[in-house]
């Protein structure tokens, strides 16, 4: 039996899907004496079908996972994507269960303190900031029936006031932190056995559009070398963990420490390959290379927009004239490159919007390297939504940026208080209303990218590369509204891909459109295969073109004629594999 209960939003069954912080608070709680455990918003009951429609059926079977582990205090970590769920779950067990503390913490209750306490009765505390140096106090306060309403970083109600605690300092000596203990995560037998690994916290920067520096403040700080090292080591020892995810917002800000970090990953008596996130202007070949050398393999860079006007205004301010060399020479070194992009800023303009759509293009031609494209969101604590928030209107559709997970089902929750989950709001502008499908025409334009890449470059030299991007939309949108809706490149990405012709269909007039089709076709059955695209089970498959000049990367232009032939067959799992492929000129 447990005296806590954690609640974190997992997405997945793996092992990187587990917030750091809620770990470091239950062992720091353990080492006191206090018992405590961590259950999973998604995956602990068995709720990766139950969204809309089925909420009640979600909450009862969660309800019951919390009840089982006996603890009087149920503390949930909080994010934007699921706030609505575990607001809607608190609710339900302070109904049921008063006698329980309902406790929330983590950024969306941090940021957003204010009006969940002033309009949800049932939640008794908010923890602000870093709670490691407090939670062991207050919790034990609690527990012996006498909270202590002096702790720093309390958020309360109190006879109809809002009491609002100021903030404990933040935690300059991360390395100060126990180890965490790892017997807190469960084994599910899904898991996947890549591991976060908390090497820091913070970031300098004050990028507009971002909650970040809010929520810790601007405050870098980096674990030491010995101490990320000791981490690795007792992961390895523990799970026989060699694949990392570095979990920092901005890792590469300390170069000599980073330095040094990967000096001691190369001195290990066993191989590990990891992940991090960076910045453009805090790294250099230098770094690239002794990180890569010490087995990174992946590496997330935000660069956010392709118009200098726009990094200005955004406060990003990253020089974007070399951006695609560099990037195109890490990727050859073997690394793979995720790339950030926003669209829909307020302040943006077709101008403006044709120069990202111009730069990911670029970006999409380079081997290794992915482009993720997201919907500008109006998240609590950033300058965009200070500016904006009285301006926002319920959105019709969902924002890739959080998805959709029982969303439609907490509809009156969102309806009710719009100042808690801006998320899910619209800043409303003409623009903004004609970029529902732009991610999803990236996603193509990467999985077609050499006949995307020939028609920007021929049919759309002199126009804004926006029009491309209208055209494809107007071809797609009977295709496209309802997929927008599900808010998920995982649902839509291969319903889309099978309407390969539709945009096709405007360049008929195209000297080389019998070419763009067969590229098209073999795109679709080489790197997309399904049993629902009408090819038999098994055939020979004839290609008009040299299948050596698509996978050398060559422009459409200089396709050689020829003709590629293929065995297609279709494999137990339900996909195509091409067999035997031969080219001729």
């Amino acid at each position: 039996m447990s005296n806590v209960v954690f609640v974190t939003p997992n997405y997945s069954e793996s092992y990187r899907s587990e917030p750091i912080g809620t770990l470091i608070l239950a062992t720091i709680l353990r080492k006191a004496g206090i018992e405590s455990e961590i259950v999973h918003l998604r995956w602990d009951c068995d709720a990766e079908d139950q969204g809309a429609g089925q909420l009640e059926s979600f909450l009862q079977t969660m309800e019951a996972c919390i009840l089982e582990t006996g603890a009087s205090i149920v503390s949930f970590y909080t994010r934007c994507d699921m706030y609505h769920l575990e607001i809607k779950l608190a609710q339900r067990l302070k109904e049921n269960h008063p006698n329980l503390y309902i406790i929330f913490g983590g950024p969306q209750s941090d940021l957003c303190a204010e009006d969940t306490l002033q309009n949800l009765p049932w939640i008794d505390y908010i923890c602000r900031g870093e709670g490691e140096t407090t939670v062991v106090p207050f919790f034990r306060s609690l527990l012996e029936g006498k909270p202590d309403e002096t702790i720093q970083g309390l958020a309360f109600m109190r006879d109809g006031r809002l009491v609002i605690n100021e903030r404990p300092p933040m935690i300059d000596d991360l390395d100060s932190l126990p180890t965490i203990d790892f017997s807190l995560m469960k084994a599910g037998k899904n898991r996947k056995k890549t591991f976060s690994v908390d090497v820091g916290r913070g970031c300098p920067f004050a990028c507009t559009y971002c909650s970040t520096k809010s929520f810790w403040h601007q405050h870098y700080r980096l674990k030491s070398a010995e101490r990320i090292v000791e981490e690795i080591k007792t992961l390895h020892e523990q799970f026989g963990a060699n694949r990392f995810i570095f979990e920092h917002d901005m890792f590469t800000m300390n170069k000599i420490k980073v330095l040094k970090i990967c000096k001691m990953i190369k001195e290990l008596d066993f191989p590990i390959t990891w992940y991090c996130s960076a910045r453009m202007d805090c790294i250099d070949e230098e770094l690239i290379d002794a990180m890569h050398d010490a087995g990174m393999t992946n590496i997330f860079f935000g660069v956010e927009t392709g118009s200098p006007r726009m990094q200005k205004l955004v406060n990003k301010n990253l020089k974007l004239d070399e951006i695609a060399e560099r990037l195109a020479s890490i990727c050859s070194k073997g690394i793979s490159v995720v790339t950030s992009f926003i669209y829909g800023f307020p302040q943006e303009t077709e101008e403006d919007l044709s120069q990202t759509i111009d730069l990911c293009a670029d970006l999409v031609m380079i081997p290794g390297l992915e482009v993720d494209m997201h919907l500008c969101t109006f998240l609590p604590g950033t300058e965009l939504h200070n500016q904006y928030r009285d301006e926002l209107s319920k959105n019709s559709f969902t924002p890739n940026l959080v998805g959709n997970f029982g969303a439609t089902a907490c509809a009156d929750l969102i309806s009710a208080y719009p100042k808690l989950f801006s998320q899910f709001y619209e800043y409303t502008t003409s623009l903004r209303q004609r970029l529902r499908y732009l991610n999803m025409f990236m996603t193509t334009f990467e999985a077609f990218k050499p006949i995307y890449r020939y028609l920007k470059d021929t049919r759309y030299a002199d126009r804004l590369s926006v029009e491309m991007y209208y055209d494809w939309a107007a071809a797609n949108e009977e295709l496209l509204r309802p997929l927008a809706d599900q808010g998920s490149d995982t649902y839509h990405t291969p319903m889309l891909l099978a309407q390969k012709d539709r945009f096709l269909s405007c360049f008929t007039d195209d000297s080389r459109f019998e070419l763009l089709k067969e590229v098209a076709r073999f795109i679709g059955i080489c790197r997309f295969p399904n049993a629902e695209n009408g090819t038999p089970a098994a055939q020979v498959a004839e290609f008009g073109f040299s299948a050596d000049d698509y996978f050398a990367g060559k422009a459409i232009e200089d396709y050689r004629p020829g003709k590629t032939v293929s065995y297609v067959m279709l494999g137990e799992d339900g996909k195509f594999r091409i067999k035997n492929m031969a080219s001729y000129l």
